[in-house]
């Protein structure tokens, strides 16, 4: 197993995986995503897949696929993936065209907000509230 594929397994298994915590236990993000019906099938080809499911105010992250996703998202390799998560490339939709304003909106406000606790700066790290 290679260094692309095991950092993309990472990616969607353990830091995505955050999601859940995030809206159950962040009140801002709580809000944001209390409405949200909406499931996102992210597919490496021949690599790993997993889905984020938003439904009555409860975020869920797994592997595998779900049913009849809202938004599928394909990626050529996992370094494509990866890519991705670094908010450097972007992914190939195949399901859910109507919804890439959510994607660049209001899901981005929320991964934003993850990426605000798992990447801190250093000024976060010096305050005592952080």
């Amino acid at each position: 197993m290679g260094h692309e594929l095991i950092k993309a397994r990472l990616n969607l298994y353990a830091v995505m995986k955050n999601l859940e915590d995030l809206v159950q236990f962040d009140p801002e993000m709580a809000a944001l995503s209390k409405t949200w019906n909406v499931s996102i099938q992210f597919s490496v080809l021949f690599g790993p897949k997993a889905f984020i499911e938003f439904q009555n105010g409860r975020c869920r992250v797994e592997k595998g696929k779900i049913p009849k996703p809202t938004i599928r998202l394909f990626f050529v390799s996992s370094a494509h993936l990866n890519w991705m998560m670094d908010g450097k490339g972007f992914p190939i939709p195949l399901k859910g065209f109507t919804k890439i304003l959510f994607l660049n909106g209001d899901f981005q406000k929320l991964t934003k907000k993850l990426e605000y606790y798992l990447k801190p700066t250093d000024d976060l790290l010096k305050d005592e509230k952080y």
